[in-house]
């Protein structure tokens, strides 16, 4: 740990007080404290903060702030970003278990056309249900 410590203590401040406190011989840390402190980083979860600008006028997330139109912000966590990151591989597996894929005699996935002529014919009727 203190290995890591020194080598972020080079371009972080934080780092560099945090080995001047732990790695001090002068100043020992008792045994609590130190188990303390290995319990809250080993414990500890990583959290990443971010900021969606989303432009209604074009439709798209913006890089900046400049300019004119309506602006969403949206603030999303790092559960949020986990969450959205597992959704293709998720939606993936759900789709290979669908009836909408079966496994042909050479082994390759195919679409089932009898499945997804009924699920089209049902995705129609509910959308001319809703208008």
């Amino acid at each position: 740990m203190i290995r890591r410590v020194r080598n972020l203590a080079k371009a972080d401040p934080f780092f560099a007080t945090l080995l001047d406190r732990i790695d001090n011989p002068a100043y020992p840390l008792p045994e609590n404290t130190v188990t303390q402190l290995l319990t809250t980083i080993q414990s500890a979860k990583n959290s990443m903060d971010t900021v969606d600008i989303f432009d209604t006028s074009t439709g798209t997330i913006q890089k900046n702030t400049k300019g004119r139109g309506g602006k969403v912000w949206t603030v999303m966590d790092s559960s949020n970003l986990r969450k959205i990151a597992r959704l293709p591989s998720q939606w993936s597996q759900n789709f290979m278990l669908s009836s909408l894929i079966f496994t042909d005699k050479n082994n390759r996935s195919r679409i089932n056309t009898n499945r997804y002529s009924e699920l089209a014919k049902l995705d129609k009727q509910i959308l001319s249900d809703i208008e």
